[in-house]
């Protein structure tokens, strides 16, 4: 079986950004909404990128509009695969973001890859719970396996 490294590098589309409260996994919210959009990209050699964003944005949009409604971060990452008690260990650079008050953090992420009716997934979340609002909260994010692009030509039509 290929280790979780090998697993993890590629490109996975969101499928879904949820955070819950520690004590109550039924008590959650869409940080961006029910239809949060996005890609995150992990590259052989340690790199990733992560953007995320609300659906619904025109082509007018200020830039107070976007600053909202999109959240976009790059840097390297290092996986501990032995991790501790909670499982493997990710950690994201923030090198660049287009949120600055997050640039030169360092975020770690519990991961899971598994495989499920409808494709493979990475499911990232965190141990301890984040600030949202008035409220600390747990992070959940699903996102599912991309399909290999290998093409040299540009298809007629992308979705």
């Amino acid at each position: 079986m290929a280790s979780l490294r090998d697993q993890l590098v590629g490109a996975w589309e969101l499928i879904s950004y949820t955070a819950y409260r520690p004590d109550d996994k039924s008590d959650f919210i869409h940080p961006m909404g029910p239809k949060a959009q996005g890609i995150i990209m992990y590259t052989p050699d340690g790199y990733m990128s992560a953007q995320l964003q609300t659906p619904g944005l025109t082509k007018g949009a200020s830039w107070e509009d976007v600053g909202k409604n999109y959240i976009a971060y790059t840097g390297h990452f290092w996986l501990d695969e032995e991790g501790d008690s909670h499982g493997p260990l990710l950690v994201h650079h923030m090198r660049n973001s287009n949120l600055p008050y997050i640039v030169g953090d360092r975020q770690r992420r519990l991961v899971q890859i598994k495989d499920e009716e409808g494709g493979r997934f990475l499911i990232l979340s965190t141990a301890d719970p984040i600030k949202m609002g008035d409220v600390g909260r747990i992070p959940l994010v699903r996102w599912r396996r991309l399909e290999e692009n290998r093409a040299t030509r540009e298809p007629a039509k992308l979705s």
